[in-house]
């Protein structure tokens, strides 16, 4: 019934997506120019009764929690395209961890995308049935170098999905991450605060110290 209502929803989102004239069809294959990338590496739950509040959507986490989580990492992506079928646009990726899906096959599962404009929700769900939501994106660069992101839902702005403050490093030594979701992994210090319906994460990006 779950699923029902979900694919139902889905459905009536893409009808109302695409009675919009300035939302432009682009079939696949896509090429993208990325104009921007990061990457954050975090700590995967033991199984899928650990995963985060918020990492998934409600209508959606039925389909997305069977099955076991592998020993592996998972991946927060924040990326930037310049140009593409649908015009420019940003796009939040979290992947909690690797999932095995029989006993040969696994593989890294996308749990949650947010994208910038209707073109990527109503093209991504058109053409791979990718479950894309659009959010806010905020770009704000300080005088220091820093750029502060925020990720938020389009009628709540106050609380965002993902925020980050991005502080360029010199050296090839990776930057420490303080963050909500990661645990103390690969040099990353964290607490997470438990019992919202939406994946809040806040990162904060240091330059390494001599």
């Amino acid at each position: 019934m779950l699923f029902l209502t979900c694919l139902l929803l889905n459905l009536a989102l893409l009808f109302r997506l695409g009675c919009a004239d300035s939302i432009p069809v682009a079939p696949a294959p896509w090429v993208l120019d990325v104009s921007e990338g990061y990457i954050f590496v975090v700590l995967p739950p033991l199984s899928p009764a650990f995963l985060p509040p918020g990492w998934a959507n409600p209508l959606e986490e039925p389909e997305l929690r069977p099955g076991s989580i592998l020993p592996d990492i998972g991946l927060m992506m924040l990326v930037r395209y310049a140009a593409g079928p649908v015009g420019p646009y940003d796009e939040l990726i979290y992947i909690p961890g690797r999932w095995a899906y029989n006993l040969t096959d696994s593989g890294l599962r996308i749990t949650q995308i947010y994208v910038s404009t209707n073109a990527s929700v109503f093209n991504g769900r058109t053409n791979w049935n990718i479950p894309k939501h659009l959010a806010v994106f905020n770009f704000t660069s300080s005088t220091d170098g820093s750029t502060s992101v925020t990720v938020s839902p389009p009628d709540d702005l106050a609380h965002p999905h993902f925020a980050v403050n991005l502080t360029p490093t010199i050296g090839p030594i990776p930057i420490q991450v303080n963050s909500t979701l990661t645990g103390n992994h690969w040099g990353c210090q964290s607490t997470w605060n438990p019992g919202t319906d939406t994946l809040t994460v806040r990162f904060q990006c240091l330059p390494e110290l001599n």
